[in-house]
Formats: C-alpha cells, structure tokens, sequence
C-alpha cells in the first residue's frame, strides 16, 4: 500500500501549480503534499499496529542536523540582535520536514534496488503527461518558457533531464524483456523530453544532463561484451535528439525562447550572478557560520545595494533566494554544515558507484547514480533542496546504496553456504 502511495507521490510532483492553474488557488496543499501526508500517516499506524525499531544512519543525522542547524541559526541571530524573519525560517523548516520525512519512508520501503523502479517510472510517466495534459506544447516556439505544471521552467526542466536519464538506463541496462521495445518507448520518450527541455529556457539543467550521461560510462564498460552492442543500439537516439535540437535552433524564430542559448545571451550576463555576489557578502560578514534557514531573503535587498555594476536593478525589487545550494548552504547554513552537506553527496556517490562496478542487477543502480551527480552539478546554479523531487531522489539513492550492501551480503552468504559442502566432502576424499 505505501510503496504504490509513492508511485503516485512520485507521479503527482509535476502537478506542482495544477490548483493554481485551473482554479486560482494557491494552498498549500498542493497534490504531491496530499499524497504525502497520507503517506506518513499510513506509515504511522503501520508502525503502531506493528511495532519494530526504525533504524536511522548517518545520512539520517546528517540532513537532520542540516535542517535543525539552519533554524537555530535563524534563532541565534534573531535573539541576538533581532536580524533575521522567523516566519520565513518556520515555513522552510517545515517544507524541509516534511520532505525529509518522505525521504526516511522511501528508505525503508526499499528492501532491494528493484523496488525503486516503480517510483521511478511513476516519475517520469508524471513528467510527461503533465506537459501534455497542460498543452504547454504548441507548434509554435514563442517567448515565453515552458513550465507545464511547475511553478516555474527550471523545475521541469530538471524533471525531464532526470526522466530522460531513467529511460536511458532502463534502455541499457535491463536484461530481461523484449530490448527492441525499451528502446523505441525510450527513444521516442528522449526525443519529446528533449524537445521540453530545450524550450524551457533553462541551461544548467542542459549542462548537468550531459555531464551526469558520462556516469553510464562506468557499468557499460564493465560489461564489455554488450557494451558495444548496447551504444551502436542507442545511437539512433542519441542522432535523432541531436537532429530536434538542432532543428528547433536553427528554425526558431530570433525572439523565441531558444535565443537563451545564444552565446550573445551568455555574455550578456545574468542576475543570478549579481545574487551570488551579494550571497558571499553577507555569509562573510556573518563570519561564515550562518544566518540561518531562508534569512539570505531577509538581507538579500539590503547587500545588492552595496554592490556596483549590478547586471539589473529588478533584483533588489524583491527578498529573492540565493539559486545555488551550495552557496544557499554557506549564507543560510554555515561552513560546517555545508562540510557535512558536501561530505554527505560524496558518500551517496561513492557508493553508488560501487554498486555499479560490483553488478547491475537492476537499471536502478546506474539510473539514480547519474541522477545525483545531474543534481550535483544542478545544484550549482539552482536551488534544490526545497523541493520534493530532491529528497525522493536521495532518499532512492540512499536506500539503493543499502539495499545493495544487503543483497551483496546475502550472496556472499550463500556462496560460503553453497562452498562448505564441497570443501567438506575433498577433505573426506
């Protein structure tokens, strides 16, 4: 029961904005937070109705210490000379909370690599049919960014890089099943999501999808003798993405969306960096420590006013984020907790790569380790951690990790097991 709950979890993040979309309602209970609520609540009662012990790791304490960390800076700060918004700072604890709490869930339902490929799929069948349910899809390439059900372009440009690498995983390694089929359903998939992603206007998304494909390097040479075979399969999707890509660029019109790719675009600059700048002003000035969850927004105007050849004015307009994690992490956060945040990431990757050197029992392993080192690179430019699909993903990513040092230890059980016998019967030949 929970684990089809978070299918559907999984499915319902791309409905992010649908209240706001058809009905104007911007509550906070949006479809995804619905779902998770029932989700913890089942959890719950299944814990009381049958009592064991919840075991909790270091990744646990670790984004636990992050959240409670940023709220006692946010608390600090605000008793000591009164600088800082508790509201602001109870409302993203809160997000973080429930997020965090969702993760610990996925991690327990996840008893092998394999049952996180529902939760996966149901991401993806999520992605796509929220685009085409929105009809953010016209023939017509305009100005404006598509976002389908997302709040904004970014977080479904994220969603249809992080889809197109579960399809590519699933195309390549999935051993048993008819291959001619899971690559025309991928490819074909790969070609619509391309196609999204390029006009929604985000870059970094585009960067970190082809950065994080070199993950799939790894456990296709490790099995050489389909590796070969599996790349030339692949390769007509690969040309075909080439070739959408190539003819959205070229036939698009100057003012469209696509414009944002133009190396003229990139050199115009951009006011993220201006954020940026003033983000290490202010984790500086509070001597790199913190100032706790969400309080950058509560100094955000005031130190864009302090610096010179500002990109653009409009940014000091509002308390905007800092739209990079790992600076949002030293501002908000402190050195030392964005050192564990750090520490965290590589411990996640490491073992995913293990696991993906050791052996591929499922497209799972080698789909989520792509997936974290694309948010790992995501994270640079954009703000992550907020969101749910952040958490899901580590949370399968995690749970993977465990589940294959689980599975890896039964088999070397069952090895000794199978071996004593015929050690046993040498000696008494």
């Amino acid at each position: 029961m929970i684990k089809r709950l978070l299918a559907l979890y999984a499915f319902s993040y791309p409905y992010e904005a649908l209240w706001i979309e058809h009905f104007d309602s911007d509550t906070i209970f949006k479809p995804y937070r619905i779902v998770g609520l029932t989700i913890l609540a089942f959890f719950a009662l299944a814990k009381l109705a049958a009592p064991s012990r919840l075991k909790f790791d270091g990744y646990d304490l670790a984004f636990a210490g992050i959240i409670g960390g940023g709220l006692l800076l946010a608390l600090g700060w605000y008793l000591i000379n009164g600088t800082a918004n508790l509201s602001w700072a109870a409302s993203e604890t809160a997000l973080l909370t429930f997020s965090f709490l969702i993760f610990i869930v996925i991690k327990h339902e996840i008893v092998e690599t394999r049952d996180a490929e529902l939760l996966l799929f149901a991401f993806v069948a999520g992605t796509v049919s929220s685009v085409v349910v929105s009809k953010g899809l016209t023939p017509e390439i305009t100005y404006e960014r598509i976002r389908g059900y997302y709040r904004n372009p970014n977080g479904l440009a994220i969603a249809s890089a992080i889809s197109m690498q579960c399809l590519i995983a699933w195309a390549l390694f999935t051993r048993k099943g008819n291959a001619l089929k899971r690559y025309v359903i991928s490819g074909v998939l790969c070609l619509f999501l391309a196609y999204v992603l390029l006009i929604t206007g985000s870059r970094t998304p585009i960067i970190a999808f082809a950065i994080s494909s070199l993950a799939f390097v790894v456990p296709l040479y490790r099995q050489s003798s389909r590796a070969l075979f599996r790349v030339l399969a692949f390769l007509p999707i690969v040309v075909g993405v080439g070739i959408v890509i190539s003819f959205v660029l070229t036939t698009a019109d100057q003012g469209s969306v696509v414009t944002r790719y133009s190396v003229e675009s990139a050199q115009t600059g951009s006011g993220r960096f201006d954020i940026w700048r003033s983000a290490w002003l202010v984790a500086r000035d509070h001597y790199f420590i913190g100032v706790g969850t969400a309080q950058y927004r509560y100094h955000h105007q005031a130190y864009v006013e302090l610096l010179t050849k500002v990109y653009s004015r409009k940014i000091d307009e509002s308390a905007l984020g800092v739209h990079s994690d790992y600076l949002n992490l030293l501002t908000c956060y402190g050195l030392p907790l964005l050192l564990v945040y750090l520490g965290t990431l590589a411990s996640v990757a490491g073992r995913l790569r293990k696991a993906v050197l050791d052996r591929v029992d499922s497209f799972v392993t080698p789909a989520v380790f792509a997936i974290v080192l694309l948010i790992a690179v995501n994270q640079i430019a954009h703000n992550m951690m907020q969101g749910p699909a952040y958490f899901t993903v580590m949370g399968i990513a995690t749970g993977a990790c465990i589940a294959h040092q689980r599975q890896r230890e039964q088999r070397r059980g069952l090895d000794e097991a199978l071996a004593e016998p015929a050690l046993s019967t040498r000696i008494r030949a």
